[in-house]
């Protein structure tokens, strides 16, 4: 008998491609969540800074300008960053899905993989045993 081959070989492969890639865009959106989640935490931190000086030292007038200008501008780049990383959680939601999908239909080819070489095997081995018979018959029968 020949050996084992699976017609839909080349699809489950593409399949397999198609569910890498989608993975490979979801650790990309995760990347990018983390660099304005960093970025968020970074902005915090020189307010935070920002603040201390003003407070700490004998301002004036003009550094309290400054510092209100700075403040929002912090407060714009801040509402930027939380609204950015809103988007890139919304990303993250349907490149999951896309991924459970793309996942979804590797595995039903997978699947069927097994369940031919199931079938493969068992017809393999009826043939061996088939075989096995009619050669002890025919031994059995010589002598």
């Amino acid at each position: 008998m020949k050996k084992f081959q699976f017609p839909l070989d080349r699809v489950r492969e593409y399949r397999c491609l198609q569910m890498e890639g989608e993975q490979v865009k979801l650790e990309e959106l995760h990347a990018r969540l983390i660099a304005l989640e960093e970025m968020a935490a970074e902005l915090v931190r020189q307010k935070q800074q920002a603040e201390q000086s003003v407070v700490g030292s004998s301002s004036t007038g003009l550094d309290l300008q400054h510092y209100a200008g700075y403040r929002g501008y912090a407060v714009r780049v801040a509402a930027m960053v939380a609204e950015r990383r809103q988007a890139v959680l919304r990303d993250i939601e349907a490149q999951r899905a896309r991924l459970l999908e793309a996942r979804q239909k590797y595995e039903i080819l997978d699947r069927l993989k097994t369940r031919s070489r199931g079938a493969w095997q068992a017809a393999v081995d009826r043939e061996q045993e088939s075989l096995a018979g009619e050669l002890y018959l025919a031994r059995w029968g010589s002598a």
